[in-house]
């Protein structure tokens, strides 16, 4: 199955967008897998922290984990909406908290907050799938850009 690329143009707001602290519902289709960078020779284009410039994923590991494609709009508890495309894998993240199923927006998965290991910007969630050991990452389309 192809990857869908990520149009950083059309896709990609300015930054200064708000930020969001958790996640709410949808239906999970797709396979992720274990949220490890594959190695490759040449690479495709990066997706880096907006704020800082650390790389957090590659275009190549963008798929789709829910019906209508890679980059979603999801509403937290608290309302705010989020556009949030999905990666199979990330690095350079720190996680924070437990892993929790409370208002996930993947049934199955447990998320937690991701933040930049550079900077600290608050840039998605890990979603970690109930006893699988599959993992992906949801990144704020706002907190991330094309590197």
């Amino acid at each position: 199955m192809a990857h869908p690329r990520l149009d950083t143009k059309a896709e990609m707001p300015p930054s200064g967008e708000g930020k969001s602290r958790g996640p709410g519902p949808d239906r999970v289709e797709g396979s992720p897998s274990s949220g490890e960078a594959p190695a490759q020779d040449e690479a495709p284009p990066a997706l880096v922290c907006r704020a800082c410039g650390t790389a957090i994923s590659r275009e190549d590991a963008v798929f789709s984990a829910a019906e209508g494609g890679a980059v979603g709009v999801y509403a937290n508890p608290g309302g705010w909406l989020r556009r949030v495309v999905t990666v199979r894998w990330a690095e350079n993240l720190r996680l924070v908290g437990e892993p929790t199923e409370e208002f996930t927006w993947f049934p199955g998965f447990a998320w937690r907050v991701a933040e930049c290991g550079g900077c600290g910007q608050h840039l998605g969630w890990r979603y970690d799938a109930a006893g699988a050991g599959a993992a992906f990452y949801g990144l704020l389309v706002a907190a991330v850009a094309r590197g």
